[in-house]
Order: C-alpha cells, then sequence, then structure tokens
C-alpha cells in the first residue's frame, strides 16, 4: 500500500508549488478508498435499488463519496490518532444520512449538522496549520452541494420563498468561508517556517506560497555551454558599464550623478531639471532615469 501511494504522489508531483494546486500526499489514501463507490452501486443494483428522485440519488452520491474519502483519510497514517478518529465519526455520520436518503426520508436536521460540521471543521483545520489541498477542496465543494440539496424547502412548506433565500444565503457564506480559509492556511502553512516571515514581506519556507507553480527541474550541474554563457554575458556587461567609471561620463549621457562618490552637487537650471510627469507618472520608465529637459513632456 505505501508502495503504491509513493509512486501515485510521484506521478501527482510532475509540478511544485503551493499544495493548494496539488494532491496532497496524505489525502492519496483518500482518493484511492472513491473505488468503494462502485462496489456499494453494484451491492445495492443487486438488491434492488430503492425509487428515488434524480436529486436524491445525487445526494446519496455526494454524501457517500465524501464518507469514503474520510475513510480513506483515516487509514493514512500521516494525520494524528485524534484526526483520525474525527475523520472515522464523520465518515460514520455521513453513511447515516446516505442511508436515511436512501429510504425515501429528508436528510433533516441531523444532515445539516453533519454536513456544517464537516465544512467548518476543515475551516478549523486548514487554519491550524493543515496545508490545504484539491482533495480537501473538492471535498468540501460536494458537501457544499448536498447541503443546497438538503436546504431546498419542501413544495407545499409554508414561509417556502425565505426558507430558500437563507438557505441560497447560507451557502454563499460556506462557499466564501471555504475559499478563504483555504488561501489563509496556504499562506499560513507557507510563512510557518522560521525566518519566512520578516517584517511586513513573508518569504517562502519549505512549502511554496499561492501563486507559484512550475515544473519539477532536476538537480544538475551546468553545462559547459551554459556556464561560457554565463561568463561571456559577464564580461560583456563590464565592458558596457566601464565607460561610467567617470560619473562626469554619466552625467555627460544624461544620468543623475549628484550624491554620488567623486561627484560635487551642481546646482539645478531649467534646462536640467527633471520633469514632475517623469517622476510621477512614469517612474517605472527607464528613461526616467535621466535627466528630462522641462519642456519635454513625452
Amino acid at each position: 500500500m505505501n508502495a503504491l501511494l509513493a509512486q501515485l504522489d510521484h506521478v501527482a508531483s510532475v509540478t511544485v508549488g503551493s499544495p493548494l494546486y496539488q494532491i496532497g500526499a496524505e489525502h492519496l489514501a483518500g482518493v484511492i478508498s472513491l473505488v468503494l463507490l462502485p462496489i456499494g452501486a453494484w451491492v445495492i443494483r443487486r438488491r434492488g435499488p430503492p425509487t428515488l428522485a434524480p436529486i436524491d440519488w445525487l445526494l446519496v452520491a455526494l454524501l457517500a463519496a465524501s464518507a469514503a474519502l474520510h475513510v480513506g483519510l483515516a487509514i493514512d497514517n500521516e494525520h494524528g490518532i485524534g484526526l483520525r478518529a474525527l475523520f472515522v465519526v464523520d465518515a460514520v455520520f455521513l453513511g447515516v444520512v446516505a442511508r436515511r436518503v436512501m429510504r425515501g426520508s429528508r436528510a433533516g436536521r441531523l444532515g445539516v449538522a453533519v454536513l456544517v460540521g464537516s465544512i467548518v471543521a476543515y475551516w478549523v483545520a486548514v487554519l491550524s496549520g493543515e496545508a490545504p489541498d484539491q482533495v480537501g477542496l473538492a471535498t468540501k465543494l460536494a458537501e457544499i452541494l448536498a447541503l443546497a440539496i438538503v436546504f431546498r424547502p419542501a413544495p407545499n412548506r409554508r414561509w417556502r420563498r425565505a426558507l430558500s433565500f437563507a438557505g441560497s444565503v447560507a451557502i454563499g457564506l460556506l462557499v466564501v468561508g471555504t475559499a478563504a480559509s483555504s488561501w489563509i492556511g496556504a499562506f499560513r502553512v507557507s510563512a510557518a517556517d522560521p525566518g519566512a516571515v520578516a517584517g511586513h514581506h513573508v518569504h517562502a519556507g519549505s512549502v511554496p506560497p499561492p501563486g507559484s507553480i512550475f515544473p519539477v527541474v532536476a538537480d544538475r550541474d551546468p553545462t559547459p555551454a551554459e556556464r561560457t554563457a554565463a561568463a561571456d554575458l559577464i564580461t560583456a556587461a563590464r565592458a558596457a558599464l566601464a565607460r561610467y567609471a567617470d560619473p562626469a561620463v554619466a552625467a555627460a549621457d544624461g544620468y543623475h550623478v549628484n550624491g554620488l562618490a567623486g561627484t560635487t552637487s551642481t546646482p539645478r537650471t531649467r534646462s536640467t531639471r527633471t520633469t514632475t510627469a517623469c517622476s510621477i507618472r512614469h517612474i517605472r520608465r527607464p528613461w526616467c532615469t535621466r535627466s528630462l529637459p522641462t519642456g519635454d513632456r513625452s
């Protein structure tokens, strides 16, 4: 089993980046456990499937998929014993709600409590240091979809529109909360290493931050051709900059040299003053390092 997980982890890790965009190695067991779903569907078909509306079958499938994933997460040894126990409890309750729906009953308050509890538990986990990944996000989105099905009011129920509106607001809040907690958790994991946070800047530690993803490149020494190209680049740069060893040459070419070592401060005149337009509107343009005449507003 461990060898299979290692091989799948190698295949899945074709890129390096934030765990937010990948499948964590500790969650691969949960993905593998989804093979239980076709087996369960085959058993149900053999016994004679109950008569359910398509939307109820979708709800059963979502609940069963989440339960199977949590069972797989409980099997994996990467999580602590307490977290694994919570996975088992969550899987059991999800299975109970799925069985209730298969018998023709509504998920009811138990279904709402189990699904909301599972989603909020994910928020707490990622905000506490658990790295969010694609498996966790997909599972929570499936649970939110299941909750949207559970929230739909009965056709003949009073205050149907008000209940429908309240359910829509709740689903929106759960989606926003899941997305926000995942991003915050991803940044927190990235900045968890000592020295990863310096002042107001966040530097990547052992876990890349969100927004970074790139293909895996083998660690190797540069080739002779690459070494030659790098040396030629350094030589060319030094040759191009050698003429500016004298600040007067740089000043003659229009560069600011006031305050540099070996120069004297000269009073500003109309012809050498830098325009406000350059210093404010075009500060990032290369030609803004030069002194422009006041009349040049291009």
